[in-house]
């Protein structure tokens, strides 16, 4: 290969950009992550309902898939208390403590059987 010929691949092109550009690039990068909330009905709330019941009564572990301004969490933990009145959820998780999870941003009940 010719020792002359550098190419130096995207540096070349920086100093047409600017700042505002690359900001709106990262900005469209972060955007392509994001993704529009699952349709949760009536009949799969029911059917989170009798897994949060079921592993209450037992005490088995719970894996909620929540939805959260465009991105998908997961939350793993056993259910210490439901507060019907904030309609929220306090799971113990096995690193964090306490966290609360709503019921509104929950799209996926799983429960775990040891």
């Amino acid at each position: 290969m010719d020792k002359r010929l550098k190419d130096r691949g995207l540096m070349k092109w920086t100093g047409l950009m600017f700042p505002e550009h690359v900001a709106m690039l990262r900005q469209m990068r972060g955007e392509q992550d994001l993704c529009e909330k699952p349709i949760v009905d009536d009949f799969m709330r029911a059917e989170f309902d009798e897994g949060i019941f079921y592993a209450m009564e037992y005490n088995l572990t719970v894996r909620f898939t929540t939805w959260q301004a465009g991105m998908i969490e997961y939350v793993t933990g056993f259910i210490h208390y439901i507060d019907h009145v904030t309609e929220e959820l306090r799971i113990e998780t096995f690193s964090d403590g306490f966290k609360r999870v709503r019921m509104a941003d929950v799209v996926r009940v799983d429960v775990v059987e040891d």
